[in-house]
């Protein structure tokens, strides 16, 4: 008798442990819900105002209303504030990234310790920007687009171009 209360109790408090640690689970991965939950409902309203607001241009373009202009500049507004808010900590999480690829212009502002911080590597970019003639130009400007490189050079000596970066 004794040795099956013992395995009764041995059991139930197995069991016990069993559900605690799924519960433990279970509320673990309702807060990771949550979480994703949020920044795809932030993304979501992201959207619905670029949308809105690309709806307003147009009724602006089309009928030159006032009132449409105001829509526009007022969902633009919105979304300054949204991205704003958009932080590269949120963006590394979704992607679940563990390196951060930067320019060397953003190491006076960055703070390291926060990637540091996340589990991220951050690595600063060395680039060494190409030069090639620029037409109308006394001096070479660097950091312009590629659109820069086809248009004064073509298309394909700006594929070779960058091909051997």
């Amino acid at each position: 008798m004794k040795d099956l209360r013992i395995k009764i109790l041995l059991f139930t408090s197995t069991a016990t442990l069993f559900l605690i640690l799924h519960l433990i689970g279970y509320i673990y991965n309702i807060n990771i819900f949550k979480e994703q939950l949020n920044v795809l409902e932030r993304s979501h309203d992201f959207m619905e105002d670029v949308l809105e607001l690309r709806r307003y241009e147009k009724n602006f373009v089309y009928k030159i209303d006032v009132q449409d202009l105001d829509e526009v500049l007022s969902y633009i507004r919105k979304i300054k504030v949204e991205v704003k808010n958009i932080t590269s900590k949120d963006i590394l999480k979704k992607c679940s990234a563990t390196k951060y690829i930067s320019g060397m212009g953003a190491k006076d502002y960055q703070n390291d310790s926060k990637f540091k911080k996340e589990s991220v590597a951050l690595i600063y970019q060395s680039f060494s920007h190409p030069q090639y003639p620029q037409k109308n130009s006394k001096s070479f400007e660097i950091g312009l687009s590629a659109l820069d490189i086809a248009f004064n050079i073509g298309s394909q000596d700006s594929s070779n171009l960058l091909k051997g970066l």
